[in-house]
């Protein structure tokens, strides 16, 4: 990708062989169709669009997932984002493997695919329970040493008929944040040795690095924890500690607050956190209010490049 794309307009880009306009879905992230303003939903694709016209309360969300590897062997993080074809409802999981090897890459991987197809139907905590399900078939019988584990976080959107926002439900160190009217807000509390030497009142100088990667909670073992964030959420953000380790929640804000859609927000803090010295995999999930209630996604395609 060159690095001035990020800053056009991610959804639409004129084609040379078809001498049109192309966009790509803001729900799903199908590739390039032809872009056609006069449609109801100009940026869904043809699945996405159905799904919102037949169940308008679950309107579908916007959402775009960056990832880098940076110097690790494997590039152990992954994130989900899935629409349930019965009912249009969504999940969202981003997971951070731990270790550098590939079983924990194969954990994460599955977890997060799991965790957002059961959160659609059945909320966050439901998401991450039935991730622990699938670990616990899959490893309960490993030999010693091949177990591979993972951190999550889960999101589901609230019904608007509800009063909207967002459920919640994580183990471990990976975050979710809500950005609203210029603030971001941390809504997840890490399961670390470190957090857990704060919450009980133990000075900061008695805390070292090692304890800020002990992870007490995870996929397989330890507490899930939920939380429901109501009302309209403009932008949520969904992390891997490769992120938020390495952006103060200054530079986090500046970002959601400059970037428009999801897909050039997440590349920028993905990019962001590499230039700040990140060497773990890092992993960003952006996700934006329902597209019949974002009207920057319906204004004329002025930013588009038009052919010469």
């Amino acid at each position: 990708m060159d690095a001035n794309d990020v800053d056009r307009d991610p959804y639409i880009r004129w084609d040379d062989t078809w001498q049109k306009n192309m966009t790509r879905c803001i729900a799903c992230g199908f590739e390039w169709f032809f872009h056609v303003p006069e449609r109801r939903w100009p940026h869904l694709c043809v699945d996405c669009a159905d799904a919102a016209a037949r169940y308008p309360d679950n309107l579908l969300h916007s959402a775009a997932i960056a990832y880098d590897q940076g110097p690790r062997q494997v590039h152990a993080d992954a994130a989900a984002v899935y629409r349930d074809p019965s009912t249009g409802r969504q999940g969202f999981c981003v997971t951070d493997g731990i270790g550098d090897d590939y079983e924990p890459a194969t954990a994460a991987y599955t977890a997060a695919w799991s965790a957002a197809a059961a959160a659609a139907t059945g909320g966050a905590a439901a998401g991450l329970h039935a991730a622990r399900a699938i670990w616990h078939r899959h490893y309960d019988h490993a030999p010693a040493g091949q177990e591979g584990n993972a951190v999550a976080v889960v999101a589901a959107p609230i019904d608007t008929a509800n009063g909207g926002g967002y459920d919640i439900a994580w183990c471990g160190d990976a975050r979710a944040y809500t950005y609203e009217a210029a603030t971001l807000t941390q809504i997840t509390t890490d399961h670390t040795e470190a957090q857990h030497m704060r919450d009980t009142g133990m000075p900061a100088e008695w805390i070292g690095p090692r304890a800020e990667n002990t992870i007490r909670a995870s996929v397989g073992r330890g507490e899930i924890a939920s939380v429901r964030v109501l009302g309209p959420i403009g932008r949520l953000l969904l992390c891997s500690d490769g992120v938020h380790r390495q952006l103060s929640p200054d530079a986090m804000t500046r970002i959601l607050r400059v970037h428009a859609s999801p897909r050039s927000a997440a590349t920028r803090l993905i990019r962001a956190a590499r230039q700040a010295g990140s060497t773990d995999n890092a992993t960003a999930l952006v996700i934006d209010l329902p597209a019949s209630a974002n009207s920057r996604y319906h204004r004329p395609d002025a930013d588009s490049r038009q052919p010469s």
